[in-house]
């Protein structure tokens, strides 16, 4: 079972060159949070404040070529965490088709808030029991 989840907050540790991603229960009050590198935080932090590029980033390319092949990104899931690692996939509609692609966590969510309009987070219950995550 899945557990809808949102990005509640980003906090940049720049002594040891990463970031944290904190994602909240949607629908409830459990939290969690992802390692990310700093380069990561800041490409986010640029595409959440809506600053501009002359180029498509990576993530506006991701998408792009997801329109241009067909394909309706739908949602992300974070659906594993093995040996304090995270795998994330995301959740593409191709004609009728679901398909899941395998995608490094910080880049799904990357791709899920910075698309319009938002896509859905969700997070396996198992990951939020590993992480012994209280209701």
């Amino acid at each position: 079972m899945f557990v809808e989840m949102t990005l509640s907050k980003i906090v940049l540790c720049e002594t040891e060159n990463r970031s944290f991603l904190f994602l909240r229960e949607l629908h409830g009050s459990r939290e969690m949070f992802l390692t990310i590198g700093i380069l990561e935080t800041f490409m986010l932090k640029r595409m959440l404040n809506g600053e501009p590029s002359a180029r498509p980033l990576t993530h506006e390319l991701i998408c792009g070529i997801i329109q241009q092949l067909g394909g309706d990104f739908e949602s992300i899931l974070i659906d594993r965490l093995e040996d304090n690692i995270f795998y994330a996939k995301l959740r593409i509609r191709q004609k009728g088709v679901w398909r899941e692609v395998d995608a490094r966590p910080s880049d799904a969510i990357t791709l899920a808030v910075t698309h319009v309009p938002m896509r859905k987070i969700y997070v396996h219950e198992k990951v939020l029991e590993q992480l012994e995550i209280e209701p």
